[in-house]
C-alpha cells in the first residue's frame, strides 16, 4: 500500500511539474517582445502604401488584458496577419497612430494604423473609412 501511493505521489509530482512550464501555444512568426520592429514606412512599403507622411490620428491607449470581444479581437486577429502579437503587451500603454495615405480614393479613406510601444512597433493594421469591420492585416514580414 505504501510502495502505490509513493508511485502516486510522484506521478503527481511529475504531472505538476510539467504543467507548470512556461511554453506556450505556438503563433505565427511575429514580431516578438523586445525584438526590434519594422518602421510604419518599411510596413507601409512592404504592403505596396504609400504614405503621405502625415499623422492623421494619434491615440494614446492602454491595452487590455485580454484581447476577446469587439473591438480588440479584430485588432489582435488583424495584427497576427501581419506578423505582430499584441498579447505580450496586454495591458501596456500604447499610441495608435493613423498614417494617410496616398490611395486613389482620397485621404483618409485608406489609412495604415501603427501600434507603438515606448517607441517601437508592436502592431499594425489597415483600415478602410465607412467597411464594417474596416480593419485588415498588413501581410506577414516573411513574404
Amino acid at each position: 500500500m505504501k510502495r502505490v501511493f509513493g508511485t502516486l505521489a510522484v506521478v503527481a509530482l511529475a504531472l505538476a511539474v510539467a504543467g507548470c512550464s512556461s511554453a506556450q501555444t505556438p503563433v505565427p512568426e511575429t514580431q516578438s517582445l523586445g525584438r526590434k520592429a519594422e518602421t510604419a514606412e518599411q510596413i507601409a512599403k512592404r504592403i505596396d502604401l504609400p504614405l503621405t507622411g502625415t499623422v492623421a490620428k494619434s491615440v494614446a491607449t492602454t491595452l487590455p488584458t485580454s484581447f476577446t470581444g469587439l473591438p480588440w479581437a479584430h485588432y489582435q486577429s488583424a495584427c497576427i496577419q501581419g506578423g505582430f502579437d499584441l498579447r505580450p503587451y496586454a495591458g501596456r500603454a500604447t499610441t495608435f497612430r493613423a498614417y494617410d495615405t496616398t490611395d486613389p480614393r482620397g485621404p483618409g479613406q485608406r489609412m495604415l494604423w501603427v501600434i507603438y510601444l515606448d517607441g517601437d512597433v508592436i502592431g499594425a493594421y489597415e483600415a478602410v473609412e465607412g467597411v464594417m469591420p474596416g480593419i485588415s492585416g498588413v501581410g506577414n514580414p516573411s513574404n
